[in-house]
């Protein structure tokens, strides 16, 4: 029974990634989508982590007393949500209409004003980052200040995508990009912020180059740029240490360079993080043995917003009680947190019908998110906030999902204001009456005839 589980999770898996590719190779969906990749995090954190401690029937610290039966309990939700979070998604209920009601975006077309802007906003990340020290707003300041540095290193992408060749372009990309990363990688444990910043440059160079040309190029292209990211923060995977948060980015590349293991590091990349075997166990032991919390996914997305000074019995996300519940051993079971991914929370927080409720939410919330993008395609400042922390996405499926979501719609609002108004300050300075870029040109030679909103409701 368990092999089989593993095997259809596998198959399944590659069902995603061919509908991900041919979607895109028949011009139906964009293959850089909030969407795809919410299901690249989806494949990763739950599917292939449940079917790899099938086929090996290892489930490390947890304890799984019938491992088939929460193989297949796992096996009906997971393929159910993406079911139904799918079809949400592409009927786009309410998010449609809700995402036309955003502003249009500045009229700046001008590349050098594009690189200009980059420049600022690495400036400003900076204090964004570090330097706002009020309590709960420098919360906020710092996840937008990773915002910000992730969003000047897309505008630089926006600009060299059309011109990978050209060596100016190319040296102000790897210094925009140093700078932005040592910004974000100070005093940092996890990977999302490494992901927001090579996420956000792959994603801008597609919508404003890549979009438009032959698969085949596309997929070359991002091969060769994707190999570097992936490099990075696979050694940077080998060397983080849960005990040291306070890495400057010089020690963090010191620790890279003497005692990054690229193997291992790939390996702790596909290995899931044992959301997996986490999941399992809440299938099996919620509600029979600990008492659910109907529906806390949602409600602590917005409720993790109200600070503890103001709220002091705020409740604690399920991710916080796994580990005494588990009685898992060798952590400091008050303080550490295990993520119990979607369908975990799914089934300590209600089961079938938290699953349709969740489902419903997810799909519309990546669908107002794409909607956004496919609304002003050209436009980098609507494009860009939408893909300034994608690692978040990548992460909802792990979670705790409800801060996940909660870091990307804080990042995504308060980037999207600051670049609105940038442009606008933009514009006032250079005018709006300017004559068409080579971008402009390019996309009208490529873009004719292209209707995403009815290539996605056929698909």
């Amino acid at each position: 029974m368990t092999t089989f589980i593993g095997i259809y999770l596998f198959g399944l898996s590659a069902l995603l990634f061919a509908m991900m590719a041919w979607r895109h190779m028949r011009g139906r969906h964009d293959l850089l989508s909030v969407w795809n990749i919410f299901l690249v995090g989806f494949v990763l954190f739950q599917l292939t982590s449940v079917a790899v401690p099938m086929l090996r029937m290892r489930f490390e610290q947890y304890i799984i007393n019938n491992p088939g039966r929460a193989g297949i309990e796992f096996v009906v939700l997971a393929t159910s949500f993406l079911l139904i979070a799918g079809f949400v998604y592409r009927k786009g209920y309410i998010v449609r209409s809700l995402a036309a009601r955003v502003p249009r975006s500045p009229n700046v077309r001008s590349y050098g004003i594009l690189l200009v802007i980059a420049g600022i906003l690495t400036v400003i990340a900076v204090p964004l980052r570090f330097a706002v020290n009020i309590p709960a707003v420098g919360i906020v300041a710092s996840i937008v200040g990773v915002g910000a540095a992730s969003i000047a290193c897309g505008l630089v992408g926006w600009v060299w995508a059309p011109r990978l060749f050209n060596p100016t372009l190319a040296a102000i990309a790897v210094v925009c990009l140093g700078a932005n990363l040592a910004i974000v990688m100070t005093g940092e444990f996890g990977r999302r912020n490494l992901l927001a910043v090579f996420g956000c440059l792959m994603w801008a160079m597609y919508y404003s180059h890549w979009r438009y040309v032959p698969a085949r190029v596309f997929f070359v292209r991002l091969g060769m740029l994707a190999a570097g990211p992936v490099i990075f923060v696979a050694l940077y995977s080998s060397v983080r240490n849960a005990g040291e948060h306070e890495r400057t980015a010089g020690e963090q590349i010191q620790h890279i360079v003497t005692g990054g293991d690229l193997v291992n590091g790939i390996m702790l990349l596909l290995s899931g993080q044992n959301t997996g075997t986490e999941t399992l166990w809440l299938i099996e032991n919620y509600p029979e043995n600990f008492r659910p919390r109907p529906l806390m996914t949602p409600f602590y997305a917005v409720a993790v917003n109200v600070p503890r000074a103001i709220w002091p019995g705020k409740p604690e996300p399920l991710s916080t009680k796994v580990a005494s519940q588990a009685t898992i051993r060798g952590v400091n079971r008050d303080n550490v947190k295990l993520s119990p991914g979607i369908i975990g929370s799914v089934a300590a927080e209600g089961g079938w019908y938290a699953l349709i409720v969740y489902a419903v939410l997810m799909g519309m919330f990546l669908r107002f998110f794409d909607e956004l993008v496919q609304l002003q395609p050209r436009s980098p400042f609507i494009v860009l906030p939408v893909g300034s922390t994608l690692g978040q996405v990548m992460g909802f499926a792990r979670g705790d999902t409800s801060t996940m979501v909660n870091l990307y719609y804080l990042t995504v609002f308060g980037t999207l204001l600051l670049m609105l108004w940038i442009g606008r300050v933009a514009r006032g300075l250079v005018g709006s009456e300017e004559e068409p870029t080579e971008y402009d040109e390019h996309w009208d030679e490529h873009a004719e005839g292209h209707d995403y909103a009815d290539s996605v409701d056929a698909a």
